[in-house]
């Protein structure tokens, strides 16, 4: 069989201002910090328009081997006010310079970093309900008109 190429459709934006961090510290795997992401946050995009809620959170491992891995739970509150839980895992690889603390806020330049997630999404409601049955991906960044610590996704479906 022929490989065929992956198409995707853009859903949404959202750039997350985080909020208190437990610094849990060097463990067996690496470097622990469990994140809680501020409420508030604006989902804007084609598909979904809404609000980050409060709660949810990322125990975000920075692996001795320079690998960070995303592990995060979010609750997005949509303007029609639908419930949907998104969940998304996977890895951040910052530039090679990078070293200790400033690879916690300061990933490079996109050349230089790779930083991606699967998505899923959980939702009882008729509008969204699509989003059950869909495999997401989103590129994330740090996003440079907004506070630090903040991370931003780009989210598609894959079609």
């Amino acid at each position: 069989m022929e490989p065929r190429s992956i198409e995707t459709e853009f859903l949404f934006e959202v750039r997350i201002p985080q909020g208190t961090h437990h610094l849990i510290g060097q463990g067996p795997l690496g470097y622990r910090r469990f994140t809680y992401p501020r409420a508030g946050a604006r989902v804007e995009g084609p598909a979904l328009n809404g609000t980050v809620l409060g709660g949810g959170g990322d125990p975000f491992l920075m692996r001795s081997d320079g690998v960070g891995e995303v592990d995060a739970r979010i609750t997005i509150q949509s303007q029609d006010g639908d419930l949907i839980m998104m969940s998304y895992k996977g890895v951040f690889r910052y530039r090679e310079e990078s070293s200790g603390e400033e690879r916690r806020v300061d990933p490079g330049p996109d050349e230089e970093s790779y930083f991606y997630v699967s998505v899923l999404f959980e939702t009882a409601s008729e509008n969204y309900r699509w989003l059950n049955g869909i495999l997401g991906v989103a590129r994330g960044f740090i996003p440079e008109d907004l506070p630090s610590p903040c991370i931003g996704y780009q989210v598609f479906a894959v079609r």
